[in-house]
């Protein structure tokens, strides 16, 4: 009777050369994804070695290499010698998959993406505090996305990828009640807005963002179900913030700015908010040490890499920013992804 193979444990050391390895991981996925197609290549079946190096146009060598290298990461499987097909894993990077990573392969294969993961970079965010986008393209991410169009869609279309799940976990956990009027405030395009109001037929909604954010938006929305219970208006809420709303929504927005900056955002919001009225703030949680923060937090570095404030925050954080806003902290609703609703009102004066 042949003894069984022995379990291989891997030493600390080669578990951190896989985390090391796991930027060259991204990026031949990202490659295999947006650069050569080949979950959609693959989506009617499997394929030889052959077919696909034909069909992508490669040196069938480096590419039989790199196909096996995709799968020791489970990103697509080798049935046969020299013959793959997907795995579950790799369905997920269909364009038109449910639920599609297609997007988010796309968009961290830009350039604006990537170059701020460089090592150099992100010491100079480190060492300056100042975003690593700013220092290689000399301007803010913002201002760049507004002169290069077909980037921003690109950027738009991975953001939704990011929200679609965390949105539907948002609106399943809060029950709105008593809600009339509600303004999503740096709604972005709007889809987060349409499920409330979808969700909630006597609610209307307000969706407040920068002006040409705001003109995609109202494109889009033109043909919804909610569109007569649709507003869409623009503007800046570091200058103003639209009145006469029950519920102001801030969803992954305060991660996008300083604590000084948040307080600002914030007040506005209370100067126009109805006694009654309540600020639903949706975040990712930092739990307090000694908790190990969720793997998400690298993407909230790579937002501080963009922006000149992004920052996640744990509870007694947010405490204190809303403290300072003159807010206060009503309750904590987990919901089924990794952000929480926080609701807020007006702090007694």
């Amino acid at each position: 009777m042949e003894n069984p193979p022995q379990q291989f444990a891997p030493p600390v050391s080669v578990t951190v050369l896989e985390k090391l390895l796991g930027r060259l991981t991204s990026v031949c996925i990202q490659v295999a994804t947006a650069g050569l197609d080949l979950p959609d290549r693959l989506r009617n079946g499997p394929k030889s070695i052959d077919e696909l190096a034909a069909e992508v146009g490669g040196d069938r060598d480096v590419l039989l290499l790199f196909m096996r290298a995709l799968t020791s990461e489970s990103i697509f499987q080798e049935i046969e010698p020299g013959v793959f097909a997907h795995t579950e894993e790799s369905r997920c990077l269909i364009s038109d998959a449910p639920n599609s990573l297609h997007g988010i392969a796309e968009m961290l294969g830009a350039e604006w993406a990537w170059k701020v993961w460089e090592p150099a970079e992100v010491l100079h965010t480190i060492r300056t505090g100042q975003p690593a986008f700013e220092h290689v393209f000399g301007r803010d991410i913002w201002d760049y996305m507004t002169a290069n169009r077909d980037q921003y869609a690109v950027f738009s279309r991975a953001q939704t990828i990011f929200s679609g799940p965390k949105d539907d976990a948002i609106v399943d956990a809060y029950d709105f009640e008593g809600v009339k009027t509600i303004v999503d405030l740096g709604g972005g395009e709007g889809t987060f807005l349409e499920k409330i109001l979808l969700k909630h037929p006597g609610i209307e909604g307000v969706l407040f963002d920068l002006p040409p954010v705001v003109e995609r938006a109202r494109a889009r929305v033109a043909g919804s179900a909610v569109a007569d219970r649709y507003t869409c208006v623009g503007g800046s809420f570091f200058d103003r913030v639209p009145p006469g709303a029950d519920a102001y929504v801030l969803k992954q927005v305060l991660h996008d700015w300083s604590d000084d900056e948040s307080v600002e955002i914030l007040r506005k919001v209370r100067e126009v908010l109805p006694p009654s009225g309540r600020i639903l703030v949706a975040a990712h949680l930092v739990p307090a040490p000694p908790r190990r923060p969720l793997k998400y937090l690298m993407a909230g570095m790579w937002v501080r890499l963009n922006t000149p404030g992004g920052y996640e925050r744990t509870e007694q954080e947010f405490r204190d920013v809303f403290d300072r806003a003159g807010l206060e902290l009503v309750r904590i609703l987990p919901t089924a992804s990794t952000h929480s609703i926080l609701e807020t009102r007006r702090a007694e004066d």
